[in-house]
């Protein structure tokens, strides 16, 4: 049992020394192998060692755990390779790509009426967003639902996609870009980046809204007082969890501060891959009818109704699927986005542009993505973004060439 348990960490070694040699270590995918090793490997060794906590599972699941995990780790050896060959590939040539957006005139109109239609949007439906009443001083009963679980809210889940990805995609330009805006410069930056954080807070989404914090701080801020910024985003970050944890929810007795680092704790290091195991359990027991497996773990995670359960990109296939298509799903999947965070790490450090920095957070979010849900959230989630900002590339040549903008 412990062999198995102990396999993916002796292969997640061998991973890092391997990126380390290649100098990848830095690149956008690395949202990715960090929500894979810490969010998701040490369930096996939590279990392994007699952890107990939501559903314990059996020795046998938790050695097709480590197995699983396994394969993952060999693909993302193989991915490095990947990764390193297209990354090389993009510096190497010459490619028109690289001279990143002309026409910034047409860029800001863009970005403000984005802005604008998800102001529009929050205040339309301030009074079903709990956040929203939290911060107005309305009292929440004994529990709340999420607006993206429950669906009370029209368009919750689009919203979330924009605030989440093509958001930060413009603040990044704004922050790094000179002179983005001409008049008021500053005190436009405050309001446009305090819109992004209210954006992203009321999805409730705490994982997002950390990694963002995250990324800007390794990638855009230019400050030797980095160490001060992830302190204060670690604060932000508990307390943001202590809101949503303890002040959402009432009814209920306060969390002792005992529990409340354990919680915070637990659901960094295992709540995803409990939610693994956890399927790996279930996996020739049929659904029940009308019945979601996110739902149906939930269920079986935490014994009670009205929750959601996502885990790792191929967890769903694990109960709907054999391993070998489920081996193959971890394989193509994991090849094709080390691929393209080879193409924006190319990009980004050929031209050293803002817009490929912008375009590295997608690629940054959606390795955190794959990490934490289903192949089609990734594909709702980053891919279609990519493809908008693509159309926003080819517009931008478009709109330079008919000036229909004067260039800034």
């Amino acid at each position: 049992m412990f062999f198995y348990s102990f396999a993916p960490w002796v292969l997640f070694l061998i991973f890092v020394y391997i990126a380390y040699k290649k100098d990848l270590l830095k690149s956008f995918s690395g949202a990715f192998y960090v929500t894979v090793t810490f969010m998701i490997l040490p369930a096996g060794l939590f279990y392994a060692f007699g952890g107990e906590r939501y559903y314990v599972p059996n020795e046998d699941s938790i050695k097709w755990f480590s197995i699983y995990m396994s394969i993952l780790y060999v693909a993302m050896i193989a991915g490095l390779f990947v990764q390193y060959k297209v990354k090389q590939i993009f510096l190497e040539r010459d490619f028109k790509l690289s001279e990143g957006f002309q026409n910034y005139t047409y860029i800001k109109w863009i970005s403000v009426i984005v802005f604008s239609v998800c102001f529009i949007y929050v205040i339309t439906f301030a009074e079903k967003i709990p956040l929203i009443q939290l911060v107005l001083g309305k009292t929440l009963q004994t529990s709340f639902s999420r607006p993206d679980v429950a669906g009370g809210i029209p368009f919750f889940y689009t919203f979330t996609i924009v605030a989440n990805t093509v958001i930060p995609f413009f603040l990044i330009l704004m922050l790094s870009k000179k002179n983005f805006f001409k008049v008021n410069n500053r005190t436009l930056l405050i309001v446009f980046t305090l819109m992004a954080v209210i954006f992203t807070s009321v999805a409730l989404n705490k994982n997002t809204l950390f990694l963002i914090i995250i990324f800007f701080i390794l990638y855009v801020i230019k400050s030797r007082k980095r160490f001060v910024y992830l302190f204060s985003a670690g604060f932000v970050f508990v307390v943001y969890y202590f809101a949503t944890k303890v002040f959402f929810n009432a009814g209920e007795n306060p969390y002792s501060a005992f529990t409340f680092v354990e919680s915070i704790l637990k659901r960094i290091f295992v709540t995803q891959g409990a939610g693994l195991t956890t399927r790996i359990e279930f996996e020739d027991r049929p659904l029940p009818d009308d019945t979601s497996i996110k739902r149906y773990i939930f269920e079986r995670m935490y014994g009670k109704e009205g929750g959601s359960a996502p885990t790792i990109f191929f967890g769903d296939n694990i109960m709907t699927e054999s391993l070998l298509v489920t081996a193959v799903l971890i394989i193509v999947v994991t090849l094709f986005f080390f691929a393209l965070a080879g193409m924006t790490d190319g990009l980004y450090q050929k031209s050293r542009k803002v817009e490929f920095l912008a375009f590295g957070y997608v690629v940054f979010y959606g390795g955190h993505l794959l990490g934490i849900s289903e192949v089609q959230s990734f594909g709702l989630r980053t891919l279609l973004p990519i493809a908008l900002i693509a159309a926003l590339y080819l517009t931008d040549k478009l709109v330079d060439k008919t000036q229909l903008f004067n260039k800034n």
